[in-house]
Formats: C-alpha cells, structure tokens, sequence
C-alpha cells in the first residue's frame, strides 16, 4: 500500500496532460485546462487540505511533502476545471464535486500508504 499515493499521481497526472492536450490542440494551442479554473474549483481541495493538515497534525501523516501537496491539492483542481473545460454547459456543481472526492480519496491513499 506504499505504492498507492504514487500511482495515483501517476494516474491523475497522465489524465491531466491528456486533457491539456487535447484542449490545446482545439483551441489551436491558446487554452488549456487551467483556463477554466473557477474560485469554487479552487477553493474546495484547499479547504480539504487545510483541514487536513489540522486534523492530520498529531497523527504523524506528513503532507507537507510535495507528493502530498500535488495529489491532494494541485491535481485535484486541474483535473475539475479541466472536466469543466470539456462540458462548459454542464451543471456548475460537478467541477468542485470532482475535485472534492479527487482530494478526499487522495488523502485515503496517504493514510493507506503511511499504514503500510
């Protein structure tokens, strides 16, 4: 279970530059995912982190680490505005939603892999 934070960075990063480039290349290289990134998409996975590393704080679970940081904040919020970037007529709660669990799962695999 040591493994897992890794492979889900590797997973969400993969995502992540599949969908930069595949926005780029429609808009003839001018806009990519982070373009659509809104305040609630953003705001959303820090708030989870925040309270994380507050909650988190007496049990020993470093996120402070840039694994961390990327998997439970960074790649949260371009994975929810790049959703966004594919259906901008969608409803506007499914953006901060995606990142919202993206976030939460993403701490799930750190305390999976610190027990391990």
């Amino acid at each position: 279970m040591e493994l897992l934070p890794g492979v889900l960075i590797l997973v969400m990063s993969v995502a992540y530059l599949t969908s930069e480039v595949v926005l780029r290349r429609r808009s003839s290289w001018e806009r990519g995912p982070l373009n659509w990134a809104t305040r609630p998409i953003a705001l959303v996975p820090l708030a989870i982190y925040a309270l994380a590393v507050a909650g988190f704080a007496q049990a020993d679970l470093a996120l402070f680490n840039l694994t961390s940081i990327l998997i439970v904040l960074l790649l949260p919020i371009t994975l929810g505005a790049s959703y966004r970037a594919f259906r901008p007529d969608g409803p506007e709660w499914v953006p901060p939603t995606l990142a919202a669990a993206l976030s939460l799962f993403a701490l799930f695999a750190i305390w999976l892999g610190a027990q391990g």
